[in-house]
């Protein structure tokens, strides 16, 4: 006599999602529902509904949509610059989840790519790891294992994205708020033999800011001076209406100008927030 018991699922919903949303940028000429599930090892309803949740978040935070061909292919269409900010968030998520997954599935098929580029694209191994280390100097933070998988990853996606002229496209005003950023001279100067366009650095000098947790001694631009001004006058005028006093207002300062900062950066490149837990919290 058997029983009919229900198989545990190997991933999580999380972590399905996050393998998916990672696949939906592989280097596949076709990605199928049938596909998709077979990457994950899960059913057909279970990934068409990890496809809905997938569309619904990329279309809430980062303005692309998930669509479905006439020959069930499935590809996330939008700006560049959108695709690329939402692939960055993806393929760290999917590395901290489930890096199996990544090795397995991701990895060969961005290797098979890469083994095609000419010659003077493709960086030595070397090459890659020094730069790495310049990159992760710029985090101001204790490197986890992660970081140095994704910048890996990323640094061969986007030769790849200079091989097929898919740069994202920032306006002037972005241009103009990455240039004026410390980060962007060190990025220059790092990547000064490297074949990128200045929208690659530009992109590069974004992720700085994307990977690392502002503090008051990175203050550094003029912008951020002119945040950490604004956020100490809000600090002495809400202590002047509530007539009191703060205890620590330097570590007050300081946690108000990196929420500050990371929100500012959102607003100029009109990233969404990822508010999924809101109802849970509610």
């Amino acid at each position: 006599m058997s029983m009919n018991t229900r198989q545990v699922p190997v991933l999580s919903g999380p972590q399905r999602r996050s393998h998916l949303l990672l696949m939906l940028f592989a280097p596949l000429p076709s990605l199928t529902l049938v596909s998709l599930s077979r990457y994950n090892g899960e059913d057909v309803p279970v990934t068409r509904r990890d496809l809905a949740h997938i569309e619904s978040d990329i279309r809430r935070i980062y303005h692309l949509t998930l669509i479905a061909r006439h020959d069930g292919d499935y590809r996330i269409e939008g700006n560049i610059l959108n695709q690329r900010l939402c692939l960055i968030e993806g393929m760290r998520r999917a590395l901290r989840l489930c890096p199996a997954k990544v090795d397995r599935h991701f990895l060969p098929l961005l290797e098979q790519q890469w083994g095609q580029l000419p010659a003077e694209l493709r960086a030595s191994p070397e090459q890659i790891d020094g730069v790495i280390e310049r990159y992760l100097a710029l985090l101001d933070r204790q490197a986890a294992a992660y970081d140095r998988a994704f910048l890996s990853l990323y640094l061969r996606y986007a030769l790849i994205q200079c091989y097929l002229q898919r740069h994202p496209d920032f306006n002037q005003h972005q241009q103009q708020w990455l240039q004026l950023k410390s980060e962007y001279r060190s990025v220059t100067e790092m990547f000064l033999d490297w074949p990128l366009p200045d929208a690659e650095l530009l992109c590069f000098t974004l992720l700085v800011n994307q990977l690392k947790t502002p503090h008051l001694p990175d203050a550094y631009s003029g912008e951020d001076r002119r945040l950490l001004q604004a956020v100490e006058k809000l600090i002495q005028h809400f202590q002047h209406l509530a007539g009191m006093t703060f205890n620590q207002p330097e570590m007050l300062a300081n946690q108000l100008f990196s929420h500050l900062s990371a929100a500012l950066e959102r607003c100029h490149f009109h990233v969404g927030i990822d508010n999924s837990l809101q109802p849970e919290v509610e």
